[in-house]
């Protein structure tokens, strides 16, 4: 037992399901004993990363609207990393320019005809 600030730690075999972690193929192979204060720092490092996962993502491709006749101007759901959006009509790639990424704004060449589906897909851009 490891006392750590008035804490009492017990080392212990990390184990999955019962079998020794030393023993499980396919990855980190984890040795030796961890103590519960690594896990928890562990855990709290997937947190992190879940909550930044969204930063620098793919974003498939995407309804963005239907065409109107008029409009020629969209945006997308977030804000996009320029460079990297590409958008279809009724699944035709079209010409769009990227006229405010930060807002997820773009612009076709065209006027897209009523009732034509507009899509897209891009990387989302950090949002600070």
């Amino acid at each position: 037992m490891t006392v750590l600030g008035g804490l009492s730690l017990i080392a212990q075999a990390p184990t999955l399901g019962g079998v020794p972690a030393s023993t499980i193929a396919g990855g980190a192979v984890l040795v030796g004993f961890v103590a519960l204060l690594s896990v928890v720092v562990d855990m709290n490092r997937d947190v992190t990363r879940l909550k930044t996962r969204a930063r620098h993502e793919f974003m498939p491709a995407s309804h963005i609207a239907n065409g109107d006749g008029t409009t020629r101007q969209f945006k997308t759901l977030t804000p996009y990393v320029p460079g990297s959006l590409t958008v279809w009509a009724d699944a035709l790639q079209a010409h769009a320019v990227e006229t405010n990424p930060t807002a997820g704004v773009f612009e076709l060449t065209f006027v897209p005809s009523e009732d034509q589906h507009i899509e897209a897909a891009w990387r989302i851009a950090d949002a600070d």
